[in-house]
């Protein structure tokens, strides 16, 4: 996790401090990096992430056998169809799912066990005798739209977090790295919350945003430069971790601070204006 946090200096001149929103098929993390060994925690997943929603969403979908997306990964097959469809078809997800616990802690099971009782109640999968093109896109579109809304709201409440406890510099850029940060649609929602509040969105080439080398021999460089923990000669003992947190956690100074997030900003925006 810290090589996906700070692979993004490779490719752009990004200085630290920054926001990075880490999403993909075994993570979802926001965090704050401070510096090539600093970093904090706002919120993570509490259940599965968002990458494995979406495959697993594929398989119950059986996309497989549609001829379009047959051989794309399941995150990519949704976005694919979900370009034609209507993401207001069904309601997979409200403003009270995204605020029943005001932090950035992200939950995808629920909606990923709801997604599943509409296709088994619907039929909503490849070679059913009661689907449709059009309602196969619609239930893409809705997917996708409830995945990437529930990050938007995080994303959204870590903003005004970095103004309520005065730290602006930590929210003037944001970074989107990991595999599901390709995703067209969540760039775009990103984006666009980011332009109004003035936050430069930074995203890594595709091919440095799921697990490589590449990142891996990056985190190094970083360190070696600061002679940070680089090992000269292998040590005759290694302990080896089964976790490695990027950095501290700092959620509850965000749920403490009690801040309330929009689920329609847009559209409130919109009815000011």
């Amino acid at each position: 996790m810290e090589a996906h946090a700070l692979t993004v200096r490779l490719t752009h001149d990004v200085s630290f401090p920054y926001m990075v929103l880490l999403a993909s098929g075994g993570h979802c993390i926001l965090g704050i990096v401070e510096d090539v060994d600093k970093f904090y925690r706002l919120g993570e997943t509490k259940d599965i992430a968002p990458g494995e929603a979406f495959d697993k969403s594929a398989r119950a979908m059986k996309l497989e056998q549609h001829s379009l997306v047959q051989d794309m990964a399941g995150g990519a097959a949704i976005g694919y169809l979900a370009r034609d469809g209507d993401e207001k078809r069904y309601q997979l997800i409200t403003s009270k799912y995204s605020a029943k616990m005001k932090d950035c802690s992200f939950s995808f099971g629920g909606m990923l066990s709801h997604i599943n009782r509409i296709i088994d109640k619907e039929d909503i999968y490849c070679g059913s005798s009661n689907i449709d093109e059009q309602k196969l896109k619609d239930f893409a579109a809705c997917i996708q739209s409830s995945i990437v809304r529930h990050i938007e709201t995080r994303v959204h409440r870590a903003i005004l977090f970095c103004d309520a406890v005065q730290k602006p510099q930590w929210k003037r850029t944001l970074v989107l790295s990991g595999g599901v940060s390709s995703n067209l649609y969540l760039r775009q929602r990103i984006s666009e919350l980011c332009a109004h509040y003035g936050v430069e969105l930074v995203c890594p080439p595709p091919q440095l945003c799921t697990d490589n080398g590449v990142m891996i021999a990056w985190n190094g460089i970083e360190r070696y430069r600061q002679n940070l923990n680089v090992l000269t000669k292998m040590p005759d003992t290694l302990v080896p971790e089964g976790r490695s947190p990027l950095g501290p956690d700092i959620s509850e100074q965000v749920q403490a601070c009690n801040l309330d997030v929009p689920f329609d900003w847009k559209n409130i925006l919109v009815k000011k204006i």
